[in-house]
């Protein structure tokens, strides 16, 4: 223990001590705040000009335009009212020109307002050939047909607009039509055993990010271990130390020194998010409602990412001590890399059904468990023997990988100029 607490405190005090730790870890919250911000950011000032689309219709039709400007001037009942409210994303504004079609001149027309959105004077056009009523095709030209959020908005609104239309024609009072097309709006509640409460999205945003931390932090500091050993073995560094301590108290004392400077830097951005992170925190509260983060979660991504990093360090410590270079590493690396990579493509499926069948199953594999069994209790908190199988599978694979790892350790950090066969490796684990 002894050897292990001097080669812990030599890894540790080697790394924070560094410019790249100071660096990584003032910028990886910006980068964060870069990378969840900024698109709700771009989407709000994005949303605020107002467009000029044209309506096309045949002479002599019951132009639609007065009742689309009437449903967009009433949004809080539009099919998405809580947009704004939960995203912050300002849903945009549009300027109506009814366009007459006379009969006969239809191509004509179309040309000539083609030509207007490309030259700028229009953002777009709405042609609607035939009666809409009737079931009429409905198409829109435009400069930017991308502005998903702007389109959704305009498609709604004239579905809605023809609706009303519709009904009108077949005798329904105008009045009667407002009240019978009004929109509803359902409020979510997420029922846990803790209670109930108001669901506006949160829960998935606190999930991914925490599930983005975990898979960053683990390849991360996963690939420092396997890079602090190829250093130390191109450099027969390990040839000095080997002479007083064991491959084993090498091995774990460096696994440790790695998991301590991921703790310090958790440490430093929780401190950082407390003291700037009020008046973010403040105005995603105003948005989307109460934000907590409960100390049970807290507990399970510590606990998590500490045996995820065990299982995953030793594997890449492992495979640092059977290369010779970083790019011999490079080729190799993604062989673990993979047990990470797989978890996040089946996000989504445990994101959409946190109880189905496969999602129990890959959560209860080790190799997943840190991530996807850490999704499903942020997301609906699993059965009490699931949680407790996950962990105790995830024990005894750290125990396996760490008893294989060891083996494969000691004997390839001594060896250099050519990459062990699977055969050898298999020699290496089954040697006393």
């Amino acid at each position: 223990m002894r050897n292990i607490k001097y080669i812990f405190l030599r890894e540790y005090l080697e790394r924070v001590r560094t410019k790249a730790f100071v660096i990584t870890t003032v910028l990886t919250p910006l980068i964060f705040a870069v990378i969840f911000g900024l698109p709700i950011l771009l989407a709000t000032r994005g949303g605020n000009q107002t467009q000029k689309v044209a309506v096309a219709q045949a002479a002599g039709q019951t132009s639609i335009v007065p009742v689309l400007r009437s449903r967009l001037e009433r949004r809080p009942q539009a099919p998405r009212p809580d947009l704004q409210r939960n995203t912050g994303v300002s849903i945009p504004g549009f300027e109506f020109q009814p366009v007459e079609v006379a009969a006969g001149h239809e191509s004509e027309t179309r040309e000539r307002l083609i030509s207007e959105v490309r030259a700028g004077r229009l953002d777009g056009c709405l042609w609607f050939e035939g009666d809409p009523t009737a079931g009429g095709r409905i198409e829109y030209s435009g400069r930017n047909v991308t502005d998903l959020i702007a389109l959704r908005t305009l498609e709604q609104a004239v579905s809605s607009a023809v609706v009303q239309l519709r009904l009108v024609s077949r005798g329904i009072p105008a009045d009667d039509v407002q009240r019978l097309v009004k929109s509803v709006q359902m409020r979510t509640v997420r029922v846990s055993d803790k209670g109930v409460r108001e669901e506006r999205g949160i829960t998935f945003i606190v999930s991914f990010f925490f599930l983005m931390v975990l898979y960053m932090t683990l390849m991360l500091y996963g690939v420092a271990v396997m890079r602090s050993v190829i250093e130390e073995k191109t450099s027969r560094v390990f040839e000095v130390l080997l002479s007083s301590v064991k491959p084993m108290e090498l091995l774990a004392g460096k696994i440790l020194g790695v998991a301590a400077v991921g703790l310090t830097q958790y440490a430093v951005w929780i401190l950082m998010a407390l003291v700037a992170g009020g008046g973010m925190i403040g105005s995603l509260r105003t948005q989307m409602g109460e934000i907590s983060v409960p100390a049970s979660l807290l507990f399970y991504f510590a606990l998590f990412f500490l045996l995820g990093y065990l299982l995953y360090s030793t594997m890449f410590a492992a495979l640092g001590a059977v290369v010779n270079s970083e790019q011999e590493a490079q080729q190799l690396q993604m062989t673990v890399m993979w047990f990470l990579i797989i978890p996040m493509l089946v996000a989504q499926l445990v994101i959409r059904a946190p109880n189905s069948t496969a999602a129990v199953v890959l959560s209860l594999i080790p190799f997943f468990t840190p991530m996807l069994m850490f999704l499903r209790i942020n997301l609906i908190t699993p059965p009490a023997w699931q949680v407790a199988l996950s962990i105790a599978l995830l024990l005894a694979t750290n125990l396996a990988v760490l008893w294989l790892s060891a083996r494969i350790y000691r004997v390839g950090i001594l060896m250099y100029g050519k990459r062990p066969t699977l055969p050898e490796l298999v020699r290496w684990v089954r040697a006393a």
